[in-house]
């Protein structure tokens, strides 16, 4: 693979030689586009854009079975937590955390986005940088 850059040294564009475009057809089954992006050094808006433009999807995600443990943070801190922070120690997308709970019949308590919003705030206001904000 070789890349062209711009007078800014920005790529430009991207060359996929056929060994590039091999490995990705052998690993696309096992290998995640974020890990794709990484072996190869270009952004993962890149890999994906190549895999769609090759035909191919990504069923690393899908095929991707939770385990036991898993499973069992998720029932147990979904009802009171925020999906993006059991997404972040999971390692997983929070709308993948919230397909998961729905197959398991979880349901949240109550809205945590209120009150992500309202602890953010209580937290700005005991530091002296809350700041107030006018919504249309």
């Amino acid at each position: 693979m070789s890349l062209r850059y711009d007078k800014n040294g920005k790529v430009t564009d991207i060359l996929w030689e056929e060994q590039d475009l091999q490995w990705i057809r052998d690993n696309i089954p096992t290998v995640s586009l974020y890990d794709m992006a990484i072996h190869f050094g270009v952004s993962y808006q890149s890999v994906r854009l190549k895999v769609m433009d090759m035909g191919l999807r990504s069923r690393y995600i899908r095929g991707k079975e939770f385990t036991r443990e898993q499973d069992e943070y998720i029932k147990t801190h979904y009802p009171t937590e925020c999906d993006s922070d059991i997404a972040f120690r999971l390692g997983i997308s929070p709308p993948t955390v919230r397909k998961r709970a729905s197959e398991l019949g979880l349901r949240k308590e109550y809205d945590h986005t209120m009150v992500r919003f309202a602890n953010r705030y209580v937290k700005d206001y005991k530091n002296n940088t809350h700041k107030v904000h006018v919504y249309d």
